[in-house]
């Protein structure tokens, strides 16, 4: 383990598998497991950036030009 060790930014445990990520108005936010990631999804549905989107309007935005 690296000597930062990141905690889950909704219950505050160690993140010990990384992947459980997601970007908000705020930052990069990590989870410890799928389970505090999907709660924290539902709660913040509203500071969400869906990457998916941004990705999507990059390549229609190249296209067209």
């Amino acid at each position: 383990m690296t000597d930062t060790n990141k905690v889950c930014d909704l219950c505050g445990l160690t993140v010990e598998v990384s992947g459980f990520t997601l970007t908000t108005k705020e930052g990069h936010k990590s989870f410890c497991c799928e389970g505090c990631k999907s709660i924290f999804q539902l709660l913040n549905e509203d500071q969400l950036i869906p990457a998916a989107s941004e990705q999507e309007t990059d390549i229609n935005s190249e296209t067209k030009s």
